[in-house]
């Protein structure tokens, strides 16, 4: 997460990242960058923006450390909540209460049967819980792939199924989706 218009490697950039992501941008040339771990918050943009991280997506192998979603609170009170596998730990997400935006991929994506991407499947669960106004579909599946992994990569879901549960969800049935 950048809060700056300055190109990467200039004296004013600046980055908030989790632990890995963070050494990633420290490589990239990023000057100022701030670790958010699990459960940590950090104001940025002169206090204007909050950003918390909850526990993310394993992308990694089952003993490596998750990855972060993110909320973004700007001082107005709008709120976002980013994670782009729809891979989380539900009692992390739970500490965070409600939000006004959710952008979340609405495909699952698995490689030989193994979720590599999980928002078919876990969404409406998601978003029961930050109970949202607004989902802005994550459409992180819609790109042409070759090569000799493609063939086993499966991909189920998308926004019309994401339709489809939300106003088959009761407590759901007035969350707008954005693409």
């Amino acid at each position: 997460l950048w809060c700056s218009r300055a190109s990467p490697g200039s004296a004013a950039t600046g980055a908030v990242a989790s632990p890995s992501a963070a050494a990633v941008a420290r490589n990239l040339g990023y000057t100022t960058v701030y670790e958010v771990d699990h459960g940590q918050e950090r104001l940025i943009c002169n206090g204007k923006l909050k950003v918390r991280a909850t526990k993310g997506a394993l992308v990694g192998p089952p003993w490596s450390k998750r990855e972060n979603g993110f909320v973004l609170s700007e001082t107005s009170g709008i709120s976002l909540y980013y994670e782009p596998h729809a891979d989380y730990v539900a009692s992390s997400v739970a500490e965070v209460g409600t939000v006004d935006v959710v952008v979340s991929p609405p495909s699952t994506q698995s490689l030989l049967g193994y979720q590599l991407v999980k928002g078919a499947t876990d969404n409406i669960q998601l978003l029961k819980m930050l109970r949202p106004k607004v989902v802005i579909p994550l459409m992180n599946a819609e790109f042409d792939a070759t090569g000799p992994l493609n063939s086993l990569l499966s991909e189920t879901g998308g926004v019309e199924l994401l339709e489809k549960q939300l106003k088959e969800t009761p407590e759901l049935k007035n969350v707008k989706i954005c693409v």
